[in-house]
């Protein structure tokens, strides 16, 4: 009923980067919808979006909204808590794709439960795409660069390179001991929080 969803950081009353949120239920219409023609000014459902009852200040909720391409919608709160990551671990995809925010993620799911570690580096022919649940960034010590064709446009990636904090390369798993760091950025989390783990040299 519902093959799309988005989740939206909401905090202190902000629904935020909903631009980019909005940019990407877009494409998926303009994709995947009957009309090709259709451009969307609002989300489909941007007008109902409100939390609801009272919000604790400072507290993060996920705002998780299930959609279809006839505008059908559900829309639920849940508090966030960032998980805890220690290990990674690279896993190879072959002919998958994820260019848009399916609701059906099995294969992820798969990848990422038989995995000898807390997360994973989906890596396709030699190139580095996403982890599990996060687009990635590598730091070479001066730098963050994140993969220039992802699996999936995420929205804190298109904010973070908007505003020249990350830029765009293709990341071989063979220069990936040119990087000190990988951070895991996703919708969720602000940059400075984001999860970062040292890579082993």
């Amino acid at each position: 009923m519902y093959p799309f969803f988005e989740t939206i950081r909401y905090c202190n009353g902000v629904f935020e980067n909903l631009h980019y949120h909005q940019q990407r239920v877009e494409r998926t219409f303009l994709a995947l919808g009957n009309d090709k023609i259709m451009q969307l000014s609002t989300i489909p459902w941007q007008e109902s979006l409100t939390y609801p009852g009272a919000h604790a200040n400072d507290i993060v909720y996920k705002c998780k909204i299930k959609y279809n391409l006839n505008r059908e919608y559900f829309i639920e709160f849940t508090h966030y808590f960032i998980r805890q990551i220690c290990s990674i671990e690279i896993v190879e995809v072959i002919n998958k794709q994820y260019n848009h925010k399916f609701t059906n993620r099995d294969w992820i799911t798969y990848l990422h439960s038989n995995a000898n570690a807390d997360e994973i580096i989906m890596v396709e022919n030699g190139i580095v795409k996403d982890a599990s649940y996060a687009n990635l960034c590598f730091y070479d010590g001066e730098n963050w660069f994140t993969p220039q064709k992802p699996l999936l446009l995420g929205t804190r990636r298109a904010f973070l390179l908007d505003n020249g904090i990350i830029q765009e390369k293709i990341i071989r798993v063979q220069d990936l001991h040119r990087y000190q760091a990988v951070r895991l950025i996703n919708a969720m989390m602000l940059w400075q929080e984001s999860i970062t783990l040292q890579l082993n040299k």
